[in-house]
């Protein structure tokens, strides 16, 4: 079975909705018990954080390969190749 892949927007929300809460429970475990907690759900969200951030990684990498897919379709098939520059770029290079 395929694994599920999570849009950008659904990616983002879910990270700052985590880091919202992780930002809350730090903020109030500083301000009422002066510790610092490592462990626990401030743990945990970090944790959280951490694939969030893995998973937006996986997800760019993923974009990339398709955009280069797509770049090369358009060159002939040959990847790595850079599209002919068009006109308008030609006159703003002069400039």
């Amino acid at each position: 079975m395929a694994k599920h892949i999570r849009s950008i927007q659904e990616i983002n929300q879910d990270y700052f909705q985590t880091a919202a809460v992780l930002g809350d429970l730090v903020w109030k475990v500083s301000k009422f018990t002066g510790e610092n907690l490592e462990g626990g759900q401030i743990g945990d969200l970090k944790r959280k954080l951490r694939t969030i951030d893995n998973e937006m990684d996986e997800v760019q990498k993923e974009k990339a390969k398709e955009d280069q897919k797509k770049a090369a379709s358009k060159n002939g098939g040959i990847p790595g190749l850079a599209p002919k520059p068009s006109e308008s770029n030609q006159e703003t290079a002069q400039q």
